[in-house]
Order: structure tokens, then C-alpha cells, then sequence
């Protein structure tokens, strides 16, 4: 199976895609704990965290 010089295969499209998903989860997941920490805060300190506001903007919708 012959490509383009410069493409990609299949096979190698989803090894770099792979790589990638899990650079970017490395990456993504401690920022969602952080964020999660942050809103806990935030609703202690009484402020209306980003989950309440989507909801109720659905409610709303």
C-alpha cells in the first residue's frame, strides 16, 4: 500500500493520535482537579460555581 510522500497511514495516523489523547489527558486531567478544587471553594465562599450556572441556564432553555 503506497501514499503520498509527506502523508500518513492509517496505521500511523492512530499511533500519533494515541500519542497525542495521551499527552493531552496527562495534561487535561490535572487541570480538571484543579478546577474541580476551585469550584468547591467557590461554593464555600458562596459564590455560584460554573456547573450551577449551565444547569440553571438549561432550566431556563
Amino acid at each position: 500500500m503506497k501514499h503520498k510522500e509527506g502523508g500518513f497511514t492509517l496505521l500511523e495516523m492512530m499511533l500519533v493520535l494515541t500519542v497525542f489523547m495521551a499527552c493531552f489527558g496527562a495534561v487535561l486531567i490535572p487541570i480538571l482537579n484543579v478546577t474541580n478544587e476551585v469550584n468547591e471553594n467557590m461554593k464555600e465562599a458562596g459564590y455560584v460555581t460554573w456547573e450551577e450556572g449551565k444547569s440553571r441556564t438549561l432550566r431556563v432553555i
